[in-house]
């Protein structure tokens, strides 16, 4: 029985130019070799959101204690500030379901009203209070 083994890649011999990558493999072995020479990504890299992540990793690797720190501070403030905008937005959602329930169950029992429901039915179908129900009646 044969084994297939992974194909070995020597770098040094890989002598590829950007212009001439034409598969993936191609792409990560020259981003292995080369990563340490570049200061932006290749535009023949951008379509592919692999190698977007690799070059910012292999750019981070670079950097100086302090830059890392100021990174890892802006990365922090950037989730908080999701995390408050998502809070209020979840608040603001859930005071506007309940406000549209709310209208939802005194309209329900306006029409209960004057199809001359009694206030102990309407009371048990809405939850409203009788004192709610008869202060709408006033109204009607």
């Amino acid at each position: 029985m044969f084994y297939n083994a992974p194909p070995f890649i020597e770098l040094e011999k890989f002598d590829k130019k950007l212009n001439e990558l034409k598969t993936n493999a191609d792409k990560w072995i020259y981003f292995i070799k080369n990563a340490s020479n570049f200061d932006l990504i290749p535009s023949e890299f951008i379509d592919v959101k692999e190698f977007k992540e690799a070059f910012e990793i292999a750019n981070k690797i670079s950097w100086k204690k302090d830059e890392l720190e100021v990174y890892d501070y802006m990365c922090l403030k950037e989730a908080d500030e999701k995390n408050a905008f998502e809070t209020a937005w979840a608040k603001k959602t859930k005071e506007v379901l309940e406000q549209g329930i709310e209208q939802g169950i005194e309209k329900g029992a306006k029409k209960m009203i004057l199809k001359g429901y009694s206030n102990e039915d309407i009371s048990e179908i809405t939850e409203l209070s009788i004192e709610q129900i008869q202060e709408m009646r006033k109204l009607q």
